[in-house]
């Protein structure tokens, strides 16, 4: 039994700590992918070695500091955008925090405190949009990371021969083929990523006062896309640490 609060307080808070320890660990796993990235352009010479290519025909030679550049600039921007506000829910069965009295401001600040968190200016139980903006942020890391992986594609491919990835991807059927698996699972969970940003926008409109449907496809939605998110962050680190970028002559 809880005084004045309500379920809906417990989970929706636990949700934001979670979200939050979330945030900061796929942030530092994309400070590291950055730093992995410019590392690797640093190895390379300023030598016009790769093709632009745009509406998906050859435009002009590059650098490989200038390819690998505009995926950095890309991590750089969501670094800059890193969520940083993550709200308490405190508001009782009906949202109207009648059982706090004139002290609610004062147990909000302070369970804030001790939880790490941001006290609400209002009560969020059918206001989504916090829930959805962090939601966001990991969907367009994904997309980051999506980018990422089709640009890589395109460069191993067999008649371009710009790049090469180490370790697995053989054929059991063509022993000559060495396929981009791990580029393949990278833009594939990208793209479910942006089927579940869509799900959770549906899963944003709460009706009247408090939403049991809406709040129950909420739970099924966030976990899949922050934990999908946070796995092509993963392993596009690990893309990166087993491509080998090659001259080739333009």
């Amino acid at each position: 039994f809880h005084y004045g609060t309500t379920s809906q307080d417990l989970i929706d808070t636990s949700l934001m700590m979670r979200m939050r320890d979330s945030v900061a660990i796929v942030s530092q796993s994309l400070q590291n992918l950055n730093l992995k990235l410019k590392e690797l352009a640093s190895s390379h010479t300023n030598e016009k070695v790769l093709m632009a290519r745009t509406r998906m025909q050859n435009a002009l030679p590059i650098s490989v500091p200038e390819k690998i550049g505009n995926w950095c600039s890309q991590i750089e921007v969501l670094l800059a955008s890193t969520p940083q506000i993550f709200l308490l829910q405190l508001g009782g069965p009906e949202g109207a925090v009648r059982k706090f009295g004139a002290s609610y401001h004062d147990i909000s600040n302070d369970m804030a405190s001790t939880l790490g968190l941001t006290a609400a200016k209002h009560v969020w139980h059918t206001d989504r949009q916090q829930v959805t903006n962090i939601c966001f942020w990991f969907t367009q890391a994904a997309t980051v990371m999506g980018k990422i992986a089709q640009d890589v594609l395109f460069m191993v491919q067999s008649d371009v021969g710009e790049a090469r990835i180490e370790g697995g991807g053989s054929s059991s059927a063509m022993k000559h083929k060495k396929n981009p698996v791990l580029a393949e699972v990278i833009l594939a969970q990208a793209r479910y990523c942006h089927t579940q940003m869509s799900g959770i926008n549906t899963a944003s409109i709460h009706e009247n006062e408090r939403s049991g449907t809406a709040w129950t496809l909420e739970w099924m939605l966030v976990p899949a896309l922050l934990i999908t998110s946070a796995n092509t962050v993963v392993n596009t680190n690990e893309l990166i640490e087993n491509i080998t970028i090659k001259s080739v002559a333009y």
